[in-house]
């Protein structure tokens, strides 16, 4: 799953760099920090339901 979401994320940067996509950098980034938010919600819906 890293290969293709790091491959994703090179594509992005790419078309973005070509201008080819209009994407904010954010959403052109996604691939990068999108699982890290993943893994924080996961984290934190699991420290919530220990409660």
């Amino acid at each position: 799953m890293e290969f293709f979401l790091g491959a994703l994320a090179l594509l992005s940067i790419a078309l973005k760099l070509l201008n080819k996509i209009t994407w904010s950098w954010g959403w052109v980034l996604a691939p990068l920090w999108g699982p890290l938010l993943l893994a924080a919600l996961a984290g934190a819906l699991s420290g919530a339901a220990s409660i």
